[in-house]
């Protein structure tokens, strides 16, 4: 999705449409927060005037105190969620800049056309993969940073081209089902040191 953050509003914003935060959109918000410098909490975001993104489908974007705290710790390079979860903005270390001059007017709001095909070139397993089961698995790419559903991907392989609609896009580290079940779920840390250094793949789901 060509996604960028048009605005920010209220969360009781009756006027102004909810939409379910994916990874695409969130990655767009990340991107808005670093790029302006803007810095206050999940409890903020929950509960004060002009701290809810609005993209530029017209949609708001709302996050739990702690995805919240998750979110801005990446905006601004690490650190934990709990930095920045809870709390109001005067508890925060470094100061308090929230996006207050950017309030999104929905009757100024003229909608845009943001998805996206992605052209991908795949191996014969994805291929086969993308055929079967409606889905592939690649590194994760940067030009795929904001890649969501509604979006489209034109899969290349040899000679043989197709396209397909995206249903949903999510990134995992390239590691079994059921390490990754002893690593989140049981807390098995000799899994740790794979964890860290496994190589992020991205899922994209097909219609």
């Amino acid at each position: 999705m060509k996604y960028r953050v048009v605005g920010w509003t209220d969360p009781t914003d009756e006027y102004v449409e909810y939409e379910e935060p994916s990874e695409g959109a969130t990655n767009a918000i990340i991107d808005d927060i670093r790029a302006n410098g803007y810095l206050f909490t999940g409890m903020d975001h929950q509960g004060c005037a002009n701290c809810v993104p609005v993209l530029n489908d017209g949609k708001m974007r709302i996050y739990s105190d702690r995805e919240f705290g998750d979110l801005m710790a990446e905006a601004h390079n690490g650190g934990s969620y709990l930095e920045f979860a809870f709390g109001f903005y005067d508890e925060l270390d470094g100061g308090h800049t929230p996006p207050d001059k950017k309030h999104f007017y929905i009757e100024n709001f003229t909608p845009e056309d943001i998805s996206e095909n992605f052209e991908l070139e795949i191996s014969a397993r994805e291929l086969k993969r993308a055929r079967t089961k409606k889905e592939i698995r690649i590194d994760d790419d940067e030009a795929l940073r904001y890649i969501d559903k509604g979006d489209y991907v034109s899969i290349k392989c040899g000679e043989v081209s197709e396209k397909y609609k995206v249903l949903s896009a999510y990134r995992r580290k390239d590691l079994s089902e059921e390490e990754l079940s002893r690593f989140f779920i049981r807390g098995d840390s000799t899994l740790r040191d794979k964890f860290i250094n496994a190589k992020t793949l991205i899922i994209i789901e097909l219609e």
